[in-house]
C-alpha cells in the first residue's frame, strides 16, 4: 500500500504541480540534480513534543 501511495503522489507532482519547491524535489528524486542545502536558518517545532529521539 505504501508503494502505491508514493507512486500516486509522484504522479500527481509530475502531472501539474511542478512549481517551486515541488519542481526541485522531483528532479532531485529522479537523480537529475544533486540535493542542495539551504543557507537559511529554519526554526523547527515538533508537532508531538512528547516523542523521544527514536520516534521522529
Amino acid at each position: 500500500m505504501t508503494y502505491h501511495r508514493m507512486k500516486d503522489a509522484l504522479i500527481q507532482m509530475i502531472k501539474g504541480v511542478l512549481k517551486e519547491p515541488t519542481a526541485v524535489l522531483v528532479v532531485v528524486l529522479f537523480g537529475d540534480r544533486p540535493p542542495t542545502l539551504s543557507k537559511k536558518d529554519v526554526t523547527f517545532t515538533p508537532f508531538y513534543s512528547i516523542l523521544d529521539h527514536s520516534q521522529p
